[in-house]
């Protein structure tokens, strides 16, 4: 669940929450309370930065382009510009206010801002707004042209900002997910901490700066804090937004999953934490009635509750509602995490002191423990009349009866994405040279190493009497994981050799655990000693319980999940973009056929590289061709959907969607043209292009000295390019007819098409492919039409976790 985007994101939540969770304080009210403000980030601040951007986006969208083309436009459209443009207007006190506790805004702010500041004060806020008749136009314009410059360079910096934010919600996620299946039901309680120096002590706060000493000894009684409240209101687990709220005021927003036991008042948990955090942080060393501290300790649940009634984030939250799931992990927690791309604190003020205000907050990580103690291990007492031997094999048939395999599956973390891959696994023998097993074995494969990620493997003892029960009766008393080795021990041969050839069979393409579980059985002597065996033993036992555990060991070294977390996150990504994609273009009935496209070269000792360029400029060129040429096929394409299959040899699965509508004068087979069309498309001209574009990269990659000497003439003449048709997916060979005609009329139909697609063909994202010798640059792996450039605009927010760069043909 922690990898899955579930809900639509848009920026204006993560402004909301930070007016209402953050920056609630009102630079207005504090005035009025007589309070001198020398620094900090207030609603007001918070406010302005939501129109900026607002504004920005509509300079991005080319709403707010040139000044003729506003001159250009009628009444009302300049109405609205003027409108945008006054979005833009900057409060020069509140941004000063916030420097001084540098504090920053987004890379695109800061660059509209810093314009502002050196040349275009025209955009600091006034008595009043523009209007048509007081309009700046030369000035306003001059600044959005230099605006369009500047951001362009800073794309990547704006990209990478993104990613960071996704990881770390992958991350929290991720531990909320494991929290809440573990407990079944939690209590989500918010709060805000300020601490501030009190006005009454020695210092003057109004003049106060923190110093080491300060730090430290808040530092530690956050840590106390901690250690306290932890055991005494069973915290489960937290998350902390550490910043600098007003004249230095350390807040931190707090959100703490807490054990469900009984009635809670979340006023209440927050006096009582008060209680705590002051006696701690202001312990009296003398008879001064006075503190050294004001401490402040709300809840934000009613406030959460009152801004976003439309979401269930806060109090009483259950496994079972999914809704209560998605908006916690996939809404809350994205605004909790992706506020920095609008507003950050910089380290610097803390640079050189033990606290950092990041790092806070009792260890997540450590918290599972906390949840559930492991129970002690059941243990029979031993029968003492004499133990029969079990033999492996008779385990083994017994164990792949008893549809454990079912078991584990319903077990899995990421059951969509098995099953995304276990319908790759069974599609790929149409493309590669399967053995009749070879699907099945495959998705085994998979499975174990999956759900053996996963779990926890207790430690084994070393006292051989309490071992015994299990020898007496290992099919009663072996865990799943340990039966499912035994089958894979016994299903499969799991030598170096056998292994070897399952890799030569799928050409190296697999997901990164496969990959990872074939690469150690190729090497792992361990396999080959347990494979010598033939009784249950308890030598045996545990040869196979270090074997389990040493594996577990190297998943974690190599660090699979974060490479489960890439592919998952890609899928997510382009599952949404596909689905997009053809919701726009199926606005008809559509004809739907689905093809297996190879290429194949004669010439010995080419450069793969050189053959997957030419075979990607080849695809390209042919796709354009066939969509400006409906005549010659007979029906006009209207969208296609595809991915790499294999790289050597190149090959691609690819969905070819064309509208239902005759466009040729005599009825035309389209599949057949469209193989022949393929299989021929190599005649002198388009030899002659292709050889150009190739020419091309060859004078770039010269520049690198990277280019090899190439005939491209001999080489275009041993190619030979292959196509046949596929059974649609999750559709019978035998009624093609039938079902490749999908009518847009036909909600339902035109639902599942799109579903089933979006999902088959994202799933090859989870999927690493070996890499291409010669070639530096990556091959762009998923193929997919483009969507107008005005719908890429109306595209769903970024995905909440780190997106691979996605080129389309």
């Amino acid at each position: 669940m922690a990898t899955k985007q579930a809900v639509i994101v848009n920026d204006r939540d993560v402004f909301n929450y930070l007016k209402v969770c953050m920056y609630s304080d009102s630079i207005n009210d504090l005035r009025r309370s007589g309070k001198k403000i020398r620094s900090g980030v207030f609603y007001e601040t918070i406010r302005m930065l939501e129109n900026v951007d607002s504004g920005l986006n509509k300079i991005e969208d080319n709403i707010i382009s040139t000044e003729v083309a506003y001159l250009d436009s009628d009444y009302e459209t300049q109405k609205e510009i003027i409108h945008f443009l006054n979005l833009l207007r900057l409060d020069e006190e509140l941004i000063e206010f916030a420097k001084n506790i540098d504090t920053f805004f987004s890379t695109r702010m800061g660059l509209f801002i810093q314009l502002v500041r050196d040349d275009f004060p025209e955009f600091y806020k006034r008595d009043y707004d523009w209007t048509r008749s007081d309009l700046p136009l030369k000035q306003i314009f001059d600044c959005i042209a230099k605006y369009r410059d500047l951001c362009g360079s800073y794309q990547e910096g704006i990209k990478r900002n993104l990613e960071d934010c996704n990881e770390q919600h992958i991350g929290l996620a991720k531990i909320f997910d494991k929290v809440v299946k573990k407990a079944k039901k939690v209590y989500v309680l918010n709060l805000m901490i300020k601490i501030h120096p009190n006005s009454f002590s020695w210092r003057e706060a109004s003049d106060f700066t923190w110093d080491k000493d300060d730090i430290e000894y808040v530092e530690r009684a956050i840590r106390e804090f901690y250690s306290n409240i932890v055991p005494t209101f069973n915290v489960y687990a937290d998350f902390v937004n550490t910043f600098m709220g007003v004249n230095e005021c350390i807040n931190l927003h707090i959100v703490l999953v807490l054990k469900n036991e009984g009635e809670h008042d979340s006023k209440l948990l927050a006096k009582q934490m008060w209680d705590i955090f002051n006696s701690l942080l202001n312990k009296r060393k003398n008879s001064s009635q006075r503190n050294d501290y004001d401490i402040q300790v709300d809840s934000l649940n009613e406030r959460i509750k009152h801004r976003f009634k439309q979401k269930h984030v806060t109090d009483v939250l259950g496994y079972r509602s999914k809704k209560q799931l998605e908006d916690f992990n996939y809404w809350y927690l994205y605004l909790f995490t992706h506020f920095k791309r609008f507003i950050v604190s910089e380290h610097c003020r803390f640079r050189g002191l033990s606290f950092d205000p990041y790092e806070l907050g009792y260890r997540i990580s450590a918290i599972f423990r906390e949840i559930k103690e492991t129970e002690l291990e059941y243990r029979p007492e031993i029968n003492q009349a004499q133990v029969k031997d079990v033999s492996l094999n008779s385990l083994y048939r017994e164990f792949v009866g008893n549809k454990l395999w079912e078991k584990a599956i319903s077990k899995l973390d990421h059951k969509k994405e098995y099953v995304g891959l276990c319908h790759i696994y069974g599609e790929q023998k149409h493309f590669l040279k399967f053995e009749s097993n070879t699907s099945e074995l495959l998705q085994r494969q998979e499975l174990f190493i999956q759900y053996l990620k996963q779990i926890d493997i207790p430690p084994l003892s070393t006292v051989d009497a309490e071992l015994e029960h299990i020898v007496q009766s290992p099919s009663r008393h072996l865990s799943l994981i340990e039966k499912l080795t035994i089958i894979q021990l016994l299903d499969h041969d799991l030598s170096g050799n056998n292994a070897e050839h399952l890799t030569s069979i799928i050409k190296g393409t697999s997901s990164p655990s496969l990959n990872f579980l074939l690469n150690d059985y190729k090497k792992n002597r361990d396999v080959v000693y347990l494979s010598s065996y033939s009784v249950f033993s308890l030598d045996f036992y545990r040869e196979l319980h270090k074997y389990i555990n040493g594996l577990k060991e190297k998943i974690h070294k190599n660090d699979l999940a974060k490479e489960l977390a890439k592919g998952v996150a890609n899928r997510q990504k382009n599952t949404e973009s596909i689905k997009q994609y053809l919701l726009h273009q199926f606005k008809q009935d559509v004809n739907v056929y689905r093809f297996k496209m190879t290429c194949e070269i004669e010439i010995k000792n080419v450069s793969e590289a050189l053959v997957i360029t030419a075979f990607s400029e080849i695809w390209t060129a042919f796709v354009k061709d066939i969509k400006r040429k409906p005549k010659s096929i007979g029906k006009q394409l209207v969208a296609y959907v595809g991915a790499y299959v294999s790289l050597n040899v190149p090959s691609i699965d690819v969905t070819l969607i064309f509208a239902s509508e005759n466009k040729c004068d005599f009825e035309v087979d389209t599949v057949d043209k469209i193989n022949e069309c393929w299989k021929n498309y190599l005649t002198d001209e388009t030899k002659s292009q292709l050889i150009r574009k190739l020419e091309k990269r060859k004078l770039n990659e010269n520049q690198t000295g990277s280019a090899q000497n190439i005939n491209y003439d001999d080489f275009f003449k041993k190619l030979h390019l292959k196509s046949i048709r596929l059974p649609l997916i999750n559709e019978n060979m035998n009624h093609w007819e039938d079902c490749s005609l999908c009518s847009y009329s036909d909600k339902k139909q035109r639902s599942r098409f799109i579903k089933t697609f979006s999902e088959f063909y994202a799933s090859y994202s989870l999927l690493k492919r070996p890499p291409i010798e010669g070639r530096d640059v990556g091959l762009n792996l998923m193929l997919k039409g483009r969507l107008p450039q005005k719908e890429q605009s109306k595209a769903i927010p970024a995905p909440i976790f780190k997106p691979v760069a996605e080129i389309k043909d």
